[in-house]
């Protein structure tokens, strides 16, 4: 395999999982259900990173972008608007004091299935990550927001 080919493999196997996806190793395998240190194995450059697997990591994270969306736009419906104020990336908002808006997320992988059963497989650091990208673009805005646990502790 061309070596400049096998770095660029690489690259975008870490690339994707560590900051597309927030998963470690063991989950990536485990939801791709193939066999443990595979994807070390495409990480290191030691087996080519197929199209297919890159497909879906796509499609995972187009689903994380998806949550990250959601989140952020039921936390603006929960914040105060009015005709004064300024205009900021999410619309125009009140100068009063606005809530602090809270994101829940899933610790692990049976509470987040048992709460979203429609997500069943995937692993619950998709969720973690969309909530990250989501309070970064709500932070961005101004919004003040926390990650909590969504069983009720912060994390």
């Amino acid at each position: 395999m061309n070596t400049r080919l096998n770095t660029v493999n690489s690259l975008m196997a870490k690339t994707l999982r560590v900051n597309g996806l927030g998963l470690s190793q063991n989950e990536i395998d485990d939801w791709l259900g193939i066999a443990r240190n595979r994807y070390s194995q495409w990480e290191n450059g030691a087996r080519r990173f197929p199209t297919e697997v890159v497909e879906k990591l796509e499609e995972l994270i187009g689903t994380r972008d998806t949550w990250a969306d959601e989140m952020v736009h039921a936390a603006v419906g929960y914040l105060p608007k009015s005709s004064g104020g300024f205009d900021g990336p999410l619309g125009r908002w009140s100068v009063i004091p606005a809530p602090i808006v809270e994101l829940p997320t899933y610790v692990n992988d049976n509470e987040f299935w048992r709460a979203r059963p429609e997500c069943d497989g995937i692993p619950a650091g998709v969720h973690r990550s969309a909530t990250a990208l989501a309070w970064s673009r709500l932070r961005a805005a101004g919004v003040a927001a926390v990650i909590l646990d969504a069983t009720g502790g912060e994390s």
